[in-house]
């Protein structure tokens, strides 16, 4: 039977593997020794050498450029864009006041020519312009549109061919039966007359008559009825043409 109590032997042998083990334990604790000048220079030297430095300073040197200025040549360029720019828009621009050229001028006389000129009044005397339309009849039905139309003819005799017109909008026949008696007394051989009217007109079939219809005009008595032979012979004892 073995004894519970270490040999000696044994016991020398735990004692040298403790002593191994704490040795390995302080040179793995024990803080590295310092650098020699020689081992920092060699770094040095690598750093100046190696192509990753060299990178690192070449985007350092083109941030630097970004964040410069914009030299005078690229300011100077710019500015002579925008010039040149300003030119064109305002070449442009006069191009639309330019004077018209013959070809224009000829369409534009072309155009005036479409309009006829009134004859010199020393020659033929003064243009005169009876003018009737008649819409709010008290006893026929309404028109809609016989007011505006002569209203409208009225305008443009005036202000494009010189007419001093005289109009009557929703004319009685004592209306017109006094206006072709102020022209009769009126009027010259020299003198031009024209008759508008925009109303209702009557067409007697037997008796081969018409009539204009002023607006007091009733539909089965033609008292207030204006008849063509009136007119007719109304203008022929004027000595207006």
């Amino acid at each position: 039977m073995m004894s519970a109590v270490n040999s000696p032997l044994e016991y020398i042998f735990r004692s040298i593997l403790l002593n191994i083990i704490l040795g390995i334990m302080f040179f793995s604790c024990a803080p590295p020794p310092p650098l020699s000048n020689d081992w920092k220079q060699g770094a040095n030297e690598w750093q100046k050498q190696s192509p990753q430095a060299t990178t690192l300073a070449n985007r350092q040197d083109s941030m630097n450029e970004w964040q410069k200025p914009a030299s005078p040549t690229i300011s100077s360029n710019r500015q002579d864009s925008a010039n040149d720019w300003g030119v064109t828009i305002a070449s442009n621009k006069s191009s639309y006041s330019k004077p018209s050229t013959p070809q224009e001028n000829t369409e534009a006389n072309d155009y005036k020519q479409i309009k006829p000129d009134i004859p010199p009044v020393a020659a033929f005397g003064k243009y005169y312009a009876l003018v009737i339309g008649i819409d709010n009849y008290k006893f026929l039905p309404k028109l809609k549109t016989a007011k505006y139309d002569s209203e409208t003819v009225a305008g443009i005799l005036k202000n494009d061919y010189g007419f001093t017109v005289q109009l009557l909008p929703d004319a009685r026949r004592a209306d017109i039966i006094n206006a072709l008696a102020k022209y009769r007394e009126l009027l010259t051989k020299q003198d031009n007359l024209l008759i508008y009217y925009a109303g209702h007109g009557w067409l007697d079939r037997e008796g081969d008559e018409g009539y204009w219809l002023p607006v007091d005009a009733t539909k089965q008595n033609e008292l207030n009825w204006v008849s063509n032979s009136y007119i007719t012979t109304t203008l022929k004892a004027m000595e207006a043409t």
